[in-house]
């Protein structure tokens, strides 16, 4: 009698469990290193600023010598030109799509997305939000209650269809609070402003005040978030004085000359 095979018995494969990702979080002094709460955040604001924001925009601009990162508006071009430099140069051009990218709308939305990441990294008790559309939660320093918060970065950055997005978020948190029995009130949903005066808001904002919500502004949205008076005030001194002025400039002509000499470029002056 021939010998009875054994069924073969396939091992089930096992999958080698993935390295852990580094945390994208920077290692902090403690804040108990410090004479004060306000210098702690002052020191930690100007390291972020000079070690990590800048060298990013640097990396970014370094980016825009080729014109494959760039948006080319044929019709605007030359008037950018003009408007910038009086005349219709292959330079001038050049120089008309660096500044605009780098220097105004890629450099507003970095830093309005990195500083809102470092608030949370920073700052005590303020921590990003799971609730969709809303940025940070925090405890407020006056009344000790829990705020949720949408953060703006100025006065005057939001528009008339921002208006409907932002409340939409609030009464979608407020929604989901009551399905969940944790009620949210509207005196604790915050628009947040990181710099500016209160003087200063537009008409969008008004009509956000006007619904029965808190718009904070500069020091003063500083100062809910962590007790410090004239938080907001400092942070922009510190962040301006860790600006490497030697060398920012050289770069960025460095950008417009390699742009200049693009075929493109060169094209579009003619």
């Amino acid at each position: 009698m021939p010998p009875v095979k054994k069924a073969a018995v396939k091992k089930a494969a096992v999958k080698k469990a993935a390295a852990p990702r580094p945390s994208k979080k920077r290692v902090l002094t403690p804040a108990s290193s410090y004479p004060t709460v306000s210098d702690y955040i002052a020191y930690e604001m100007e390291v972020w600023f000079r070690t990590i924001f800048i060298p990013q925009q640097e990396k970014n601009l370094k980016k825009l010598k080729q014109v494959k990162n760039h948006k080319i508006n044929p019709y605007l071009a030359k008037y950018r030109s003009i408007a910038l430099t009086g005349t219709v140069t292959p330079e001038g051009i050049a120089r008309a799509m660096v500044i605009g990218t780098s220097l105004i709308t890629g450099l507003n939305t970095s830093f309005g997305t990195q500083l809102q990441r470092e608030i949370t990294n920073i700052l005590s008790g303020v921590n990003g939000s799971l609730t969709q559309g809303i940025d940070v939660e925090y405890t407020d320093h006056f009344d000790g209650r829990k705020k949720m918060a949408q953060i703006k970065a100025g006065p005057t950055t939001i528009n008339k269809d921002d208006i409907k997005t932002i409340v939409g978020h609030f009464n979608q948190a407020r929604s989901l609070g009551n399905t969940n029995n944790v009620p949210v009130s509207v005196a604790d949903q915050v628009v947040g402003v990181i710099y500016g005066k209160d003087s200063d808001l537009n008409d969008h904002y008004k009509k956000i005040q006007g619904a029965g919500y808190s718009v904070l502004v500069g020091d003063d949205f500083w100062e809910h978030m962590t007790g410090e008076k004239g938080l907001g005030t400092r942070l922009i001194a510190v962040c301006a004085a860790a600006i490497p002025s030697t060398t920012l400039n050289p770069l960025l002509e460095q950008v417009v000359r390699d742009l200049a000499a693009d075929p493109v470029i060169i094209e579009l002056a003619k």
